[in-house]
């Protein structure tokens, strides 16, 4: 082993000599095996020779070194006979039988082959080919794991031997999968994947998780009244984590969740986009309807989904998914009367002004009045229209153990006594006539 191993510290590999029997298992543990030396005519004076199939020796799983000699081929003496010529080496005495074989059989070719391991590859190995299927450039797969150049080229090669084939196809400007090079790609991808998601998931039980969380909030009220405690308990529990709360322009939002600039986002429901995951809802709360004070609906106190045909609405096309627009905003009345549309969908501070103008009405949810003000804007209940909920959202294939540690943290203390219906009592009331601040 020490041999194998001063081999490989200076890029070289190892090809054990002669009887393959007494190495084979030290030639499978080392990376850096290139071929091991197989005699056919030593097969006779084995009980149980080694075995070749296609070029490749199958390692042995016997005890020990896993040979037995034949009796009636080799039986030697009792005494070792030992010379004293200046190699002083030690003699066996051989059989009749052994002789004969052994003159028989040296006609025979010795070959070199691979060794053909039962066992599975290493990990780290299975990480070095996958990197390097993705850069496809060895120096770049080098740097990437950390490791020199010529350990990547012997674990591939190592690979290579295990498998019987070429993986890469090489050249002095580019290096490409093989067809069978991408098989094994696809086939060891998803396995080695679930396999570094376990160690991490038991390591995040072990130690927690750690790192930063970028959540993005819509709007502060579609975050709800538990957000910040929510945020804060979680910083108090993972002190090794930390969420950052930004401010996500609805128009631009998904596309900084898709882009990997947000971790999660807090969206208005219902979403139903491809390679998303909905997670717990952070608001569930009455919708209501924000317009100028002095409107005929605000002296009225109240308004249904038919009043917005005789208003107009702001546009939100391509601002909000289609699923989440036609239920906020929808295009028509209960009646079939067509709503207008005016204006663009933007801030909330442009929104309300827009209100306060007497532009547009603006249907929105009741615990907005929590987190914003204007004198000249009301809130109305609106009788017949669904219930507003938010719920935190991420990109399913890229979630962090710090992520999947906020949202598991979010739901079990959203799910706790009270928290829930403290959520949905926020606001359900506003004020009549009057703005609730």
């Amino acid at each position: 082993m020490p041999i194998g191993e001063l081999a490989a510290a200076h890029g070289l590999g190892f090809a054990p000599h002669f009887m393959t029997e007494l190495h084979v298992h030290v030639a499978a543990a080392l990376h850096n095996t290139t071929y091991v030396e197989y005699f056919p005519f030593l097969d006779e004076f084995v009980a149980e020779p080694l075995c070749v199939q296609d070029g490749a020796v199958v390692v042995p799983d016997r005890p020990g070194h896993g040979i037995e000699f034949r009796d009636e081929v080799w039986r030697p003496t009792a005494r070792c006979e030992r010379s004293y010529s200046r190699q002083h080496r030690c003699g066996m005495r051989m059989s009749p039988d052994f002789g004969s074989l052994l003159r028989r059989r040296r006609a025979t070719a010795a070959g070199r082959v691979r060794i053909q391991w039962r066992g599975g590859m290493e990990l780290r190995e299975i990480e070095v080919f996958l990197v390097l299927s993705e850069e496809l450039h060895f120096g770049r797969t080098a740097e990437r794991l950390h490791l020199s150049q010529s350990r990547v080229s012997q674990s591939i090669q190592a690979i290579e031997a295990r498998v019987g084939g070429a993986l890469f196809e090489r050249t002095s400007r580019r290096v490409r999968l093989t067809a069978l090079g991408a098989q094994l790609r696809d086939g060891l991808r998803p396995g080695f994947d679930r396999i570094q998601q376990a160690v991490s998931d038991a390591r995040d039980v072990a130690c927690g998780p750690d790192g930063e969380v970028r959540v993005g909030l819509l709007s502060l009220a579609a975050g709800g009244a538990m957000f910040d405690a929510v945020v804060e308990r979680f910083e108090h529990r993972f002190p090794a984590c930390r969420v950052e709360v930004l401010e996500a322009f609805p128009g631009k939002a998904l596309e900084r969740l898709r882009s990997g600039e947000l971790d999660a986002l807090v969206h208005w429901l219902p979403l139903q986009q491809p390679g998303l995951s909905v997670g717990p809802t952070l608001l569930d709360a009455a919708s209501v309807l924000a317009v100028r004070v002095g409107h005929p609906l605000a002296e009225r106190g109240w308004a249904c989904l038919e009043d917005l045909g005789d208003n107009a609405v702001l546009d939100a096309e391509g601002v909000l998914p289609a699923e989440t627009l036609d239920e906020l905003m929808p295009r028509f009345t209960p009646s079939g009367r067509p709503i207008q549309r005016r204006g663009r969908e933007g801030r909330m501070a442009e929104v309300l002004s827009l209100v306060a103008r007497g532009q547009v009405v603006h249907p929105t949810v009741a615990s907005v009045g929590d987190h914003y003000r204007h004198p000249a804007v009301v809130l109305v209940p609106m009788s017949d229209a669904p219930r507003r909920r938010a719920a935190l959202v991420w990109m399913t294939e890229r979630a962090s153990p710090a992520l999947r540690a906020f949202v598991a943290f979010a739901e079990q203390h959203l799910s706790a006594g009270g928290a829930q219906a403290a959520l949905s009592a926020i606001s359900d009331d506003p004020a009549t006539g009057s703005p609730p601040w």
